[in-house]
């Protein structure tokens, strides 16, 4: 029987930082053999499978937006190379290049910078036992809503953007109030709708409206 023949690469990885990786042209990447891709890749997943370790063992990192796309939040927690064919190691090729190109929520520092930023703007402290559920919400109510896009809309005059406004009702319903999920689900419901009769209303009254104060200022 005839033993297969081991392609080696022809890239030389050892003179290559990360970010010279990451920063390779897709098109060029993509005429690369699978033994020079996987010899790339090896050095991202290297890179990679430590943030996700220090990101997996810090307070909320698994909250962490970059976490949760690199895992793909089925538990995954980690990269591989064993056992995978060209295509596979360039799909997660273009995975690796956002992971470890996200500068805010993709290291434990970065994370964490994002979260203090988050709670200063929303004027409130979103305690640790109750993170997880305070996203839940968000993320739920934005896809019930039809998806990020319709927060825009709610900029107000302030210059707060719609995401902070709902950030900062949730955690005034939720977190000072006490509400469980569901009752700060039907409060940001009932107040969505009131909000947009009153849109409504004001554009057929003049055309141009964007106030969301009935909103923003429900008890």
């Amino acid at each position: 029987m005839k033993r297969r023949k081991v392609t080696k690469p022809t890239i030389n990885v050892r003179g290559l930082k990360v970010a010279d990786i990451v920063n390779m042209d897709i098109k060029a990447l993509n005429k690369l053999k699978k033994a020079d891709v996987k010899a790339l890749s090896l050095r991202l997943v290297s890179a990679a499978n430590k943030r996700l370790k220090r990101l997996r063992n810090a307070d909320l990192g698994k909250l962490s937006p970059a976490y949760r796309y690199a895992t793909g939040n089925n538990g995954r927690g980690r990269f591989k190379v064993k056992n995978q064919t060209r295509n596979d190691l360039l799909k997660q090729f273009k995975t690796l290049r956002v992971f470890l190109s996200d500068k805010k929520t993709a290291t434990v520092k970065g994370w964490k910078a994002v979260r203090r930023n988050i709670e200063k703007r929303i004027g409130s402290k979103i305690p640790k036992t109750k993170y997880k559920s305070f996203w839940g919400i968000y993320r739920k109510y934005v896809e019930v809503r039809g998806g990020k896009g319709m927060l825009t809309s709610f900029k107000g005059a302030d210059g707060k953007s719609g995401s902070d406004r709902v950030m900062t009702l949730i955690a005034k319903q939720f977190i000072r109030r006490k509400g469980t999920e569901d009752d700060v689900l039907k409060k940001l419901t009932e107040g969505m709708t009131k909000a947009y009769e009153e849109l409504q209303d004001k554009e057929e009254e003049n055309g141009e409206y964007s106030s969301t104060g009935a909103f923003f200022t429900l008890s």
